[in-house]
């Protein structure tokens, strides 16, 4: 799942929390879709959207593919990531709003 909040004024990229007053930990997060600083206790959403392939069993396959058309297709697909080939068929993605 892809998860990435922002950090909010006064937090470092590495996840470290606000200070409060006293130099004390506050927490809090941001908003993925604006940066805003969230404080704890705030307002937020979690949005999860899971998008996935909808297979209904049919394959359209030509009768007249030709095995040098499978093989420029399996070449195709070997030059792409498993990372980026499972995106075609399914996400998932988790926002902090």
């Amino acid at each position: 799942m892809i998860f990435q909040p922002q950090t909010g004024p006064g937090e470092d990229p590495e996840g470290s929390a606000r200070e409060g007053r006293g130099g004390e930990d506050v927490g809090g997060q941001s908003c993925f879709q604006c940066g805003r600083y969230l404080p704890p206790g705030s307002l937020k959403y979690v949005v999860h959207i899971r998008i996935y392939a909808d297979f209904d069993g049919f394959l359209s396959i030509s009768d007249d593919l030709s095995d040098e058309d499978m093989d420029q297709i399996r070449e195709a697909m070997a030059a792409r990531s498993p990372e980026d080939l499972e995106r075609d068929v399914y996400q998932e993605i988790g926002l902090l709003l």
